[in-house]
């Protein structure tokens, strides 16, 4: 992610928008998930450092992190962590929806 970011800055206009996709694992250590929870968490971290330094010319950097979302990728992961992260959501303790998330997203890139 870094590495494309630094290739797509000379070809950003200003106010440009950039916007990482996170997960609620770069905030909750979850077993057997090290690898993505620790990559969430960094992209995390440069999503805020690249905030700092962008926000200057009017370009917005930001992570969405959503809840579970159906999708391939879950299939993957434990049922007995995806049917926690289910019972920790607020709004009808569901699965959300790849579409749901494309609003957020769009929303930011206004």
């Amino acid at each position: 992610m870094h590495l494309l970011t630094q290739a797509i800055l000379p070809h950003l206009r200003a106010p440009g928008r950039i916007i990482n996709i996170s997960s609620v694992g770069a905030r909750s250590g979850l077993a057997g998930l090290a690898t993505y929870c620790s990559s969430k968490a960094a992209l995390e971290g440069l999503t805020r450092c690249w905030a700092a330094e962008l926000g200057e010319d009017g370009t917005t950097v930001n992570a969405v992190a959503p809840g579970p979302v159906e999708s391939e990728m879950l299939h993957n992961i434990p049922k007995d962590i995806v049917d926690m992260q289910k019972n920790g959501t607020a709004v009808q303790k569901r699965l959300g929806t790849v579409e749901e998330v494309a609003g957020v997203v769009s929303w930011f890139g206004r």
